[in-house]
């Protein structure tokens, strides 16, 4: 009775697990390319949790370059750090990045001067700090209402 169970339920669910540990390692696709840069620095105005979204541009439209959250230091106070992805728009000596802190619990949106502008194109940290001090405004708008 002990032989028929290891050979008729135990060993077929051995070897369907053991199958199963290479199709595991090749589900999980290829790994992302790594950042061109890093830009991180202390974000003055800013809080804690606060997203934080590095913006480039290429043909007249913002492209997303990467995004992190703000975080407390005990000793820097409220600093931030975004990994530059390699996108058009985003990578290329002399290119001018945006930082954008979106809205955090009472908190406004605001874009971060001055701009960061890459060195190079090879990978390089760049330490910049900012401070928010263009809030940018709020835009209401009604439902068009017509008399037929």
């Amino acid at each position: 009775m002990r032989s028929f169970w290891k050979r008729f339920v135990v060993a077929p669910g051995v070897v369907a697990v053991l199958m199963a540990f290479p199709a595991l390692s090749f589900a999980q696709g290829t790994p992302p390319d790594p950042p061109v840069a890093v830009i991180y620095g202390e974000a003055n105005g800013a809080v804690e949790g606060q997203p934080v979204i590095a913006l480039g541009h290429t043909d007249g439209a913002a492209v997303v370059c990467g995004s992190s959250h703000v975080k407390n230091d005990s000793q820097e106070g409220s600093v931030y750090a975004v990994d530059i992805e390699s996108r058009d728009g985003c990578t290329g000596a002399g290119r001018e990045l945006t930082l954008y802190f979106d809205p955090a619990e009472g908190t406004a949106r605001y874009l971060a001067s001055p701009t960061v502008t890459l060195a190079s194109d090879d990978f390089h940290d760049i330490e910049h700090d900012v401070t928010l001090d263009t809030e940018l405004g709020h835009q209401l708008m009604a439902p068009m209402v017509s008399h037929d």
